[in-house]
């Protein structure tokens, strides 16, 4: 064979060397021609290749590749003797092979440039694998890669959908535990076992169980194991897996690929005629069941991962994918997924057999992890077993599947560690150099699993590419998490269910690999004897329901039921009784009611399984109140659940949203405080209804947010509710008491019409009342934006209505509108004033915790002069702590809402059938006594150790929002009205037990949790009178700046808000009338120093100076207060104002930076996000920024040349460094016209920057055309003229270069990276020749980061240069690039900071303020980097708004990658290339400023 092998080979060998004389000539031809071609960087073409032996003409490598086969055993070898861990092989005449055996090297491949290297060779055996490369993991990058992967990991290895066909990988663990019990039981003392065939079973039945729904082809056997068809498939399979990317001759010559020179197309087809003889029968059967819908057969759910495949639609409606589409990914899963998983198994356990030692510790985890040997090991087991996981990480390091990784393509010229690496090399990591890598692992070639415990890993990843399990980057394995769990299943069910010893007359296990691949030579017989109880072998896939009582035919137990009222007491005695923290009750003829008490369970319910029980079920109640299933929370999982949520996250309940509402919700809080205090107003207080003040409270909150009323009639004098109001609160809590409540009807749906408890007639008349008091309201205001009387939303109805589709047709319908805001009362309301009584009464018991927490509020919100507010809400640790404790021993109802199983599963070892009602106990969690001390306690210190901030409990030992994919989305909104409502109860009243009491009765309603008695308290005002009428200051005061309010309300056509709770502006100047403080203004030559004067003159961080009639311009000076507008109020701050001059600049708001919040914005900043500032295309750039940071070095090399060196202007070089980049990056040049031999700037380049700061300077300059519109068209500061001026020649060069179509935002790319590299080097590099023991350590911190003076500095060190970055840092905080960031505007009324911000005001937070701020900064006018070197910062970003580089927020930088790598590299560049002092003459560097508004260096 050996001899055959070497003759065919010679055969080869002779046929290439006569063709090398005709083809030498053509060669040598072509290179002669390539030579004389022009290149595109002259850098890149003097960086070398990698190491690698000489090429032949035309052949490469090719010859010595067919003398030393495997292949893969000689460039190891090569790589050996060439001492290198990156070499690179040519083959043909154009493939340089690129072999990586360094983890530092492959991070840089697949991390660094990941983009780069994301396609894939094309091969004659790939081609036909992939069916023309129409699937993922082989297909080059493109379009159709993009759209395979993103079904991939949308819908078919995302963890939702390995969720739902767990029970299918369960079945097939069951039968491999089956299958070798069979072979290993019939002698009693246990049989030799063939481990590859068990595996390779398991592994192939797993994909065909996920994939078919079957384990078979065809009929299979009896004991388990694969049938002729199943050996068929397999064998297939890996004939497949050896000729992927196998060495072929005819892929590195393709002229001659179609000869099949090695035979691999040929082996190849006649594989892939057996895999489809079984997979297309299936696959096309199951196509006509969908797509035909014949009645007897149609599918309308899935049941396996072919049914996903086919059900998938695109935007149309029409099938996403091709029937060979789906062919082909098919078979790549079951290739991708077979071979990894059998052959680590197979290793690991052959060397553990070899120690013995480490299958005993194995074994011993699995036991203590699982139990005492009476359950089967799960899925759910796996993250404890951290040595088994050791044990297959090892395995995979040191025996890997195949000796390198898929190769990688590189789509362009690259530089990776220093090596030119050509357009369209395969990029191979060598899994076999990696995990092999002395430098890495000590003692290389050791089986030790103890090597990686102290990692602590979960799953099988090594994402730092140490060694290669799954790989990593954009090409990585998407299967990580299926990959690890068949594997850790696979081995760990095999050492649980056996006793594995080396057969009998053999001293060890063989471990020599195949000659030509890297799996073991032999496959693994090993002797395995049961270890389990025998009935574990077969029954263990049978699994019970939960333990429940004994139901009735048809009836279940309904009639228990009725027997025993109210169900939610008779279900928890039960469990009592069967001592069970899981039941299950059968109710009607199907339906399951599985009831949970304990955490641990609740938590496999909605983590682990939280896809399977993502549904609701379908009541006569709920679908009234839902209008047929039109809304959110009572909607079933499905496409219209879908849709409704997202309207809420990102539309109602997200975090901008309720901020923008926080006025609405205030005015109510005041007039809870004005209700309370009107009931309790006598000398010595009074009694007051709780329960009326708190549900008044929170529905008036409701009806504020949705309808900007709060009552739908004429309401009451005393802030109470009005009959309406009445009538709406009771109706309200009609639904809610029905919601979800047990009734016959729902359990035997053939008698729903007769509606036998009477709860949907009860439904129905509330919601005749809810209706009447919502429906006028609604449909006014739908008519109102219909006709275009309104189109700026001003509460959440208003915004429902004016969500619109892709067409621009309303999103919503009116019943869903209806529907919508029905459910999102029913929401809002009970909880939070449940919770208030209940932690009331608990703490009128037990008066020392009403101290407590009154003091607490005091002590947060101040000296009894202001009313708390939701911005304390964080501080108040014990009050949350009160409320959270209320939640867990008086939950507002027994059950939470019901979920609903989509699929069969198995939780806490229980089988739960699909259809079943998962009921969690919020009064068996909350009163858990495993999980509680002392549980029916009202204690709420024990949750001060978690300084909980909010009311949500993500473990599930009390439910307060719930968690998971149908958890509660508007968490924040009900912690901010709880904690509010119970707040300002207990700062505005002393309350005590009412007089003739001894105590408040604690008990609960007969049916319900709710407490039996409304909670009456007496209340004594214990705050100035006039805090709870106005909340402002004194009366005459209060009386003035009503006027002035209306006044300027009316002049700016608007209607007077009606809040109590009017609030004054930040301190300014007074303003003068129609002008405001423009005279004060124009009397100061610097606007930004006078204003920062009146700052310090006022003693404020924040100011407010009206300019104009109504534009109120906010400074801001404080870190905490900036972080206020831009984090909290995010999206209230996140547009811009029109000036003359950005609408030049921005083509009328076409742009990102200067265009106002609205679509064309979220348009183009998609557009940069997504396609030009993004991680990967600043990558792809790479090189041509390099090019400008080497011009950089030979332009200041140029000018000082001379023997000691020569004087240079900064300022020039930097902007040359700053603005070529830009001309590289975007025009693929660096001038526009000839440019200068001394890489200098020539008088294009010169006209180019001018123009640019010129337009820069006055984008936002104080202009006095902008607060006075009317006489905009004077341009009288000339701003304009300047613009105009300086466009006509950014125009003129720009204009022939560039595509029409990205006109609109082309000069302000420019703007965005101009100035603040170049300022910021400037500024350092001045501040550093001051202070020379700097310079002397940047130098030094680079040339230990870049080496000994033969590289240059490269984008890569950066992260090593904490202190040139700390530098950066500095000078951005001390000299920073303009006085103000670009302004934001008010698109709505705000508090910030306890001031009202007006809707419509400019926003600037002061970079000079800030950065120099000596609150925030010791001695902040002095030059100190060191401040910042505590931080280990690796970038110029300041999310603590402690000073401003790129911003933050929503309109925050998107480029702040882009701009540390210039502004370092610049800065670096020019310290490490060149030894730097102060020119002769001069004692020291001038710091002064320039003259008016700029904050640029004064002299150059």
């Amino acid at each position: 064979m050996e001899g055959s092998r070497h003759e065919a080979s010679l055969l080869v060998m002779i046929f290439f060397m006569s063709l090398l004389v005709i083809f030498v000539i053509k060669y040598l031809f072509l290179k002669i021609v390539d030579e004389m071609k022009p290149h595109s960087s002259n850098a890149a073409v003097l960086v070398p290749l990698p190491p690698g032996p000489s090429p032949w003409p035309i052949l490469g490598c090719i010859p010595e590749m067919l003398r030393n086969r495997p292949t893969y055993k000689w460039i190891h070898t090569l790589m050996k003797e060439l001492d290198t861990d990156i070499s690179c092989i040519r083959l043909g005449t154009s493939t340089h092979v690129i072999s990586v055996t360094s983890p530092e090297i492959a991070r840089e491949f697949l991390k660094k440039h990941d983009k780069v290297f994301a396609s894939r060779p094309l091969t004659g055996v790939t081609r036909l694998i992939s069916h023309g490369y129409i699937e993922t993991v082989l297909a080059p990058w493109g379009d159709h890669w993009k759209k395979m992967r993103r079904v991939l990991v949308s819908n078919v290895l995302n963890h939702s959908t390995l969720t739902w066909l767990l029970p299918k990988r369960t079945e097939e663990a069951d039968n491999l535990v089956r299958f070798v019990y069979n072979h290993s039981s019939a002698k009693g003392e246990g049989e030799v076992v063939n481990v590859r065939i068990v595996a390779q079973q398991y592994l192939g039945g797993v994909m065909r169980k996920m994939m078919f729904g079957k384990r078979y082809f065809g009929e299979g056997r009896e004991d388990g194991g694969p049938g002729r068809e199943e050996e068929e498939h397999v064998e297939a399979v890996f004939v497949m897996l050896s000729h992927i990317y196998a060495f072929s001759v005819s892929d590195y010559l393709p002229w001659l690929r179609w000869l099949d020179l090695d035979g691999h197309q040929r082996i190849v087809r006649k594989a892939i005629k057996v895999v489809n003889k079984l997979h297309d029968p299936i696959i096309k059967d199951r196509i006509r069941e969908w797509r035909k819908g014949e009645p007897s057969i149609s599918r309308k759910t899935s049941n396996d991962l072919l049914d996903v495949l086919i059900s998938l639609k695109d935007s149309d409606g029409t099938p996403l994918l091709s029937e060979d589409e789906i062919r082909a990914q098919i078979m790549e899963l079951f290739l991708a997924a077979i071979d990894n998983s059998y052959n680590a198994v197979e290793w690991a356990l052959s060397e553990m057999l070899n120690q013995p030692e480490m299958l005993k510790k194995a074994t011993k985890e699995i036991d203590r992890v699982v139990g005492n040997k009476t359950t089967l090991l799960q899925e759910s087991h796996i993250p404890q077993l951290l040595y088994l996981i050791a044990c297959i990480r090892e395995a995979l390091r040191l025996h890997p599947v195949a000796p390198f990784n898929v190769p990688h393509v590189s789509t362009s010229d690259c530089i990776v560690a220093g090596y030119f690496i050509p357009k369209g090399s395969n990029v191979l990591l060598s899994r076999l150099g990696l995990g092999r890598n002395p430098v890495v692992w000590d003692q290389p070639l050791r089986f030790n699993p103890d090597r990686h415990l102290h990692e602590k890993q979960r799953d099988l990843s090594e994402i730092d590419l140490r060694f290669i399990s799954f790989t990593a980057g954009r090409r990585g394995c998407i299967g990580g998490e299926l990959g690890t769990n068949m594997t850790v299943m696979l081995l760990g069910r095999l050492l649980q269910g056996f006793t594995w010893t080396i057969p009998e007359g053999m001293e060890s296990i063989d471990l020599s690999t195949e000659e030509s691949s890297m799996f073991k030579d032999k496959p693994l017989y090993a002797h395995a004897k049961p270890r389990l109880n025998h009935s574990l072998y077969f029954s263990s896939a049978l699994a019970l329901l939960p333990p429940g009582p004994s139901p009735w035919p048809i009836l279940g137990c309904i009639p228990e039921m009725l027997r025993n009222r109210p169900t939610y007491k008779w279900i928890h005695t039960l469990m009592k009784e069967l001592d069970t923290d899981i039941a299950c009750i059968r109710l009607g003829t199907s339906t399951h009611v599985i009831s949970v008490t304990s955490p641990e369970i609740a938590r496999e319910f909605f983590k682990k399984h939280d896809k399977v029980f993502a549904s609701r079920p379908l009541t006569g109640v709920t679908r009234l109140i839902s209008h047929d299933y039109v809304t959110t929370v009572i909607a079933p999982c499905g496409d219209q659940w879908k849709k409704m949520r997202r309207v809420l996250v990102s539309n109602i309940l997200n975090s901008s949203t309720v901020a923008w509402l926080l006025e609405k919700r205030t005015q109510e809080a005041d007039n809870l405080v004005r209700f309370v205090y009107n009931h309790s107003s006598a000398k010595d207080g009074g009694v007051v209804n709780i329960r009326t003040a708190g549900q008044q409270y929170a529905v008036g909150i409701m009806r504020k947010m949705f309808f900007s009323k709060r009552y739908f009639g004429k309401g009451r004098d005393d802030g109470g509710p009005g009959k309406e109001e009445e009538e709406h609160v009771k109706a309200l809590f009609a639904l809610l008491s029905y919601s979800f409540a047990f009734s016959v009807s729902d359990y035997l749906p053939w008698l729903r019409w007769l509606d036998l408890d009477g709860h949907q007639r009860i439904v129905r008349k509330a919601m005749k009342v809810i209706n009447k008091l919502h429906d006028p309201i609604i449909n006014e205001r739908i008519r109102e934006w219909r006709d275009g009387e309104l189109s700026i939303p001003n509460d959440l109805l208003d915004v429902l209505i004016s969500l619109k589709d892709s067409d621009e047709s309303p999103l919503l319908s009116r019943d869903e509108i209806r529907a919508q805001i029905m459910e999102l009362f029913l929401a809002g309301v009970d909880n939070s004033y449940n919770a208030t009584e209940w932690v009331l009464s608990e703490m009128l018991n037990q008066p020392e915790m009403l101290e407590k927490a009154t003091k607490e509020i005091d002590r947060v919100v101040g000296n009894n002069t202001t009313l708390l507010q939701e911005s304390h809400i964080p501080k108040l640790h014990y009050l949350i702590a009160c409320v959270r404790e209320a939640l867990r021993l008086h939950p507002v109802a027994p059950f939470n809402v019901p979920h609903v199983s989509t699929s069969d599963c198995t939780v806490a070892g229980y089988f739960i059938p699909k259809g079943s009602n998962v009921l969690l106990s919020r009064l068996g969690l909350g009163r858990n006594p495993t999980v509680w001390d002392q549980p029916l306690r009202f204690n709420p210190d024990r949750h001060l150790h978690e300084k909980r901030c909010d009311l949500s409990e993500t473990d599930l030992r009390f439910i307060s929002f719930t968690t998971g994919r149908r958890g509660c989305i508007g968490g924040e909104l009900g912690t901010n009205m709880t904690v509010m409502l119970l707040g300002r109860l207990l700062q505005g009243f002393k309350w005590t037990i009412p007089e003739g009491m001894e105590s408040i009765d604690l008990s609960t309603e007969e049916s319900s949790m709710f407490k039996a008695k409304p909670l009456y308290a007496h209340a004594g005002p214990r705050l100035n009178p006039s805090l709870y009428l106005t909340r402002a200051i004194d009366l005459i005061d209060e009386v003035i700046f009503v006027i002035k309010y209306l006044l300027h309300k009316i002049m700016n056509n608007d209607k007077p808000n009606s809040s109590s709770a009017l609030t004054l502006l930040p301190p300014g100047p007074s303003p003068w009338p129609i002008l405001g403080c423009i005279p004060g203004m124009m009397r100061n030559k610097s606007t930004y120093q006078w204003i920062h004067n009146l700052m310090k003159e006022l003693d404020t961080d924040i100011a407010c100076i009206c300019l104009g009639t109504s534009t109120h311009v906010i400074s801001v000076t404080s870190p905490e207060i900036a972080r206020e507008f831009l984090k909290k109020h995010d999206m209230v701050f996140a547009s811009r104002p029109l000036t003359g001059v950005t609408r030049l600049i921005s083509h009328d708001y076409k742009t990102i930076i200067f265009a106002p919040w609205g679509e064309q914005w979220k348009k183009m900043r998609r557009v940069l996000v997504s396609n030009v500032l993004n991680r990967s295309t600043l990558a792809w750039l790479l090189h041509k920024r390099n090019e400008e940071a080497d011009n950089l070095v030979r332009f200041v090399y140029n000018h000082s040349f001379a023997k000691s060196g020569g004087v240079v202007n900064v300022r020039t070089a930097a902007q040359q460094y700053s603005v070529g980049i830009m001309r590289k990056m975007m025009f693929g040049k660096r001038y526009f016209g000839k440019g200068k031999d001394d890489g200098g700037p020539g008088k294009e380049e010169e006209e180019h920057v001018e123009a640019l700061l010129a337009m820069l300077s006055h984008i936002y300059a104080f202009s006095m055309s902008d607060y006075l519109p009317w006489l905009r068209w004077l341009d009288l500061d000339g701003h304009q003229r300047i613009v105009r001026k300086a466009m006509k020649v950014i125009n003129k060069l720009h204009d022939p270069i560039i595509n029409e179509r990205i006109r609109d935002w082309r000069e302000e790319l420019f703007l965005t990276v101009v100035d603040n590299p170049y300022s910021a080097a400037e500024w350092a590099l001045s501040e550093m020749l001051n202070q020379p023991e700097m310079l002397e350590k940047a130098i030094t911190e680079i040339d230990s980061v870049v080496g000994n003076n033969t590289t240059l500095l490269q984008e890569s060190h950066i992260p090593q240069l904490p202190y040139i970055i700390a530098c950066a840092r500095e000078a951005l905080r001390l000299h920073p690039v303009t006085a103000f960031n670009v302004p934001h505007v008010s698109t709505s009324d705000c508090t910030v900071a306890g001031y009202f911000i007006p809707k419509g005001s400019n926003v600037l937070l002061s970079r000079f303020g800030l950065g120099r701020n000596p609150t925030v900064w010791d001695q902040p006018l002095r030059f100190n980097p060191d401040r910042h070197l505590d931080e280990k910062h690796c970038d110029l970003g300041e999310t603590d708004l402690r000073f401003i580089s790129f911003t933050i927020g929503r309109r925050g930088c998107i480029g702040l990658e882009l701009g540390t790598n210039m502004t370092v590299m610049l800065l670096g560049r020019l310290l490490q290339g060149f030894t730097w002092k102060i020119p002769h003459g001069m004692e020291k560097i001038d710091l002064s400023t320039e003259e008016g508004n700029s904050m640029f260096k004064a002299v150059v």
